[in-house]
């Protein structure tokens, strides 16, 4: 937009060619998967919409006016798909957020008409000069979408591919829309801070929302080196957690653990669930839990977990309104140094099953076998295998695979339409 609108107002040819040729390879990246690398972001969302709406708004050229249209279109329906409208949020997986909670966007509700009845003036924050003054617009035939809720819902959808070698796997998003709740999972996903790999909204519209989410934590931050390869079908998911070396600790590039080795005074898998009411009832089974709410029901179950020699074993943490469970890899008590050499095997294998509140879910009946350097799982029409071992990247990613009703899960795209 920068570089058209400067060449607009100068009238330099040379910087609207280059212009042009930018929204080009835009419009052909997208193209690749037909939706957008950086996925379902609430933040980044709004930062491409504007500079969308600006095109709109401000350039004459014809030809980027038409390019850029049907990305902004393109945009709507990416948003409109993940919007769950029962809880007035984008539901899960996310590639970026720094919040679960959407808040009160007054952008968004610009861009409905204030027919999505969920911000006020008197919400706006020193942030939104930015709303008064651009043209936000929802095409009106995916207005309903925000609007109404549809239960009983998939919705899958291919993002961008990771490289291993020369293949290119598919890095996709299942979400499941209930009455009651949302689940959205990805299949190849990363527990960094701004990451959201498996994350539920449940109840009503209330903020803060009532969430269900899935974190990684080492020393009260998210650790990037952690992945999580998973396959979901309706409101059930199988996932596996493992870790990867070379990697990061607070960042997935920017702070890279070196050597292989760090310091650590605990290291966790965490699914906390928050919103309860006081009525809720938890049932503890070994090695998993089955949770009923008046919003929600979930069965929860750790198939088997690994931390070198170390088993670890599901613990049960209830507060007022929250319960979490976590699973401590590297506990408080042992050394506070790990070293990826030492420990060559770590992972730790899940299944997790979401309900209509009044209803009660039975613990998965999910198991996890290892088979040489892979592990296993296996869960009615759910299969899926994955790494055991601490490993490159690519070779994580190589190893992943899985199947629904026994056939490989098939990879769908947003659209077919091509935006160049």
């Amino acid at each position: 937009f920068v570089t058209m609108a400067a060449a607009e107002l100068l009238g330099d040819s040379g910087l609207k060619d280059y212009a042009r040729d930018r929204s080009l390879r835009l419009a052909r990246q997208i193209d690749e998967t037909g939706t957008f690398n950086e996925y379902n972001s609430p933040t980044y969302a709004r930062v491409s919409l504007t500079s969308l709406t600006r095109y709109r708004m401000f350039v004459r050229d014809q030809e980027t006016r038409g390019r850029m249209a049907r990305i902004e279109r393109r945009l709507w329906e990416h948003m409109a798909a993940h919007w769950d409208a029962a809880r007035a949020q984008f539901a899960g997986p996310m590639s970026r957020c720094y919040s679960n909670d959407l808040g009160a966007p007054l952008w968004l509700e610009k861009s409905l008409d204030g027919r999505l009845a969920l911000a006020q003036l008197s919400d706006r924050t020193g942030a939104d000069a930015e709303t008064a003054i651009h043209d936000y617009r929802c095409p009106q035939d995916l207005v309903d979408r925000f609007l109404t809720p549809r239960p009983g819902r998939e919705h899958v959808e291919l993002f961008t591919y990771e490289r291993a070698g020369d293949a290119r796997l598919p890095v996709q998003g299942t979400t499941w829309f209930d009455r009651d709740f949302s689940l959205g999972t990805v299949n190849r996903g990363d527990f960094w801070n701004q990451r959201r790999p498996l994350l539920a909204y449940y109840g009503d519209r209330s903020r803060p929302p009532r969430t269900v989410v899935m974190r990684v934590v080492k020393d009260g931050y998210d650790f990037s080196s952690a992945l999580l390869f998973s396959v979901q079908k309706g409101p059930r998911v199988l996932g596996l957690v493992n870790f990867r070396n070379p990697g990061g600790d607070r960042h997935i590039s920017l702070d890279p653990i070196q050597d292989g080795a760090f310091k650590c005074g605990r290291l966790f898998l965490e699914l906390r669930v928050e919103g309860l009411e006081e009525s809720y009832v938890l049932k503890e089974v070994q090695n998993g839990v089955v949770l009923a709410s008046t919003h929600l029901s979930l069965g929860f179950k750790i198939c088997r977990a690994v931390f070198g020699r170390h088993a670890p074993n599901l613990k049960v943490h209830k507060a007022p309104g929250n319960v979490t469970l976590t699973l401590d890899f590297k506990p408080q008590a042992k050394p506070d140094r790990v070293v990826w050499s030492e420990i060559k095997t770590a992972w730790a294998a899940f299944a997790l099953e979401l309900g209509g509140g009044g209803k009660l879910v039975e613990l998965p009946a999910a198991e996890a076998a290892l088979r040489d350097s892979s592990v296993e799982i296996e869960w009615g029409d759910l299969w899926m295998r994955g790494g055991a071992e601490v490993a490159a990247a690519a070779q994580q990613q190589e190893t992943f695979s899985s199947r629904i009703g026994g056939q490989p899960v098939p990879i769908v795209r947003l659209s077919e339409a091509s935006l160049a």
